[in-house]
């Protein structure tokens, strides 16, 4: 037994430091990949909790060229959604700030904006003296608030905001808060969901943009806050969207959710406008994007800034996100429950230690006994790990746990139990 134990405990160990480390430094492909089936699997095994998202992006990125002057003007955001409009959308949200200096418009903007559901529309605020040119922004409040506010982020006045013509038939809804955002780190630690605008809390561009979807809108909404001394609250919209957050009004977004991009549809802005082509050519081109122009009639639809330059929030390492990437991330998170975290450090510990314990047991036998129970004490150790996924979406990477329980095996069975050349198994 102590060969096997020592063979059990050496490469256990470097194991268990090179799964903790890629842990922190996304370095391994294979570790990824790996993650991603588990975590599917997973979350495969709880459709009540775990379902699609309903929300489609379209992205005026790199592949979209202004209509004139090589800048994004009017006639552009008329244009998209004007054919936007062809498709019915049930609820519209458009992510960037913008404003625009042209003194007339080609096509009317706000008989663009008219035709559609009324639009969230995205704006910047901050917290500090106001300038004298401020945007004058009325943000609507959430009625139904209760709970402790007082660490709610505060802003006083809007840094910038939509043009005055979507304004026609859209309502502002804060997307980042400036001078704040320590509370968004490389990995994505959170993101703000409420703010105070004085003592009313008013709903970011997320909330909006889901209750735009209900009808009656932010009527939809209840904030339970956690009171002093607490930590968790929720955000209610509707009766099926159940978001948790913490005393700030800030949603966790979790690096490792199994989130993959492509379960959030998304189109370019340019490609939309030939969804509707006629030419044989074109439609050849579209087949690949079937299920997202079809996702435009059904899903909330966002629009956004998208370049490759805006593209500067890692979450997962590798990947990296604009700020309507970022959004609609978030979005997708709530429409599908993934609302999944990580084992902490001690129940990694705690689950390194219940292997130990059943190597130190199935080390006294012999190679068959080994084989045998190790195989059952495997599927029963990832039978636990998945009852704990289920009740509590608590998932761990499983490569150390994998990688321990097959050199318990291996070492059992290459390694006799007692190893003196005068006894045998």
């Amino acid at each position: 037994m102590r060969y096997r134990l020592i063979t059990f405990l050496v490469f256990g160990a470097i194991l268990t430091a090179v799964g903790e480390w890629d842990l922190r430094n996304n370095r391994f492909d294979f570790t990824r990949r790996l993650d991603s089936r588990w975590l599917e699997f997973c979350a495969g095994n709880v459709p009540d909790r775990i379902t699609k998202p309903a929300v489609t992006l379209i992205a005026i990125d790199d592949e979209y060229l202004p209509l004139i002057e090589d800048k994004f003007s009017r006639l552009d955001c008329a244009a998209i959604l004007d054919a936007l409009d062809d498709f019915e959308p049930p609820a519209v949200a458009f992510e960037p700030a913008v404003s625009f200096d042209e003194s007339r418009a080609i096509m009317p903007l706000k008989e663009a904006a008219l035709k559609l559901p009324r639009i969230v529309l995205g704006a910047t605020v901050e917290d500090g003296p106001a300038p004298a040119k401020a945007p004058k922004l009325t943000f609507h409040p959430l009625t139904k608030v209760s709970g402790d506010t007082a660490k709610v982020p505060l802003f006083t006045h809007t840094a910038s905001g939509p043009d005055e013509e979507l304004l026609a038939n859209g309502d502002p809804a804060f997307t980042r808060i400036e001078l704040q955002d320590d509370a968004i780190s490389g990995l994505v630690d959170s993101i703000p969901l409420l703010a105070r605008q004085g003592d009313q809390i008013v709903p970011s561009f997320v909330v909006a943009a889901l209750a735009a979807t209900l009808p009656g809108g932010l009527d939809n909404v209840e904030v339970k806050l956690p009171a002093a001394g607490q930590t968790k609250g929720t955000i209610q919209i509707g009766e099926h969207l159940r978001i948790p957050i913490d005393s700030r009004g800030h949603m966790k977004t979790f690096r490792h959710n199994g989130l993959a991009e492509s379960q959030i549809k998304q189109i370019s802005a340019s490609e939309m406008f030939l969804a509707d082509s006629t030419d044989p050519a074109v439609k050849a081109q579209q087949l690949d994007l079937q299920d997202e122009v079809a996702s435009l009639k059904e899903n909330l639809v966002v629009i956004g800034n998208d370049h490759s330059a805006d593209r500067h929030v890692s979450v997962n390492g590798e990947t990296k996100l604009s700020q309507v990437g970022l959004l609609t991330r978030a979005l997708a998170t709530i429409q599908s429950g993934r609302f999944i975290s990580q084992w902490s450090s001690l129940g990694r510990i705690l689950g390194i230690l219940v292997i130990l314990g059943l190597a130190v047991i199935l080390f006294r036998k012999n190679r068959g006994a080994v084989l045998g129970w190790g195989l059952l004490g495997t599927f029963l150790f990832f039978g636990i790990v998945m009852l704990i996924f289920k009740s509590t979406l608590l998932w761990t990477p499983p490569f150390v746990f994998m990688g321990l329980l097959s050199v318990m095996i291996v070492a059992g069975l290459i390694l006799p139990a007692n190893f003196s050349p005068s006894k045998e198994e």
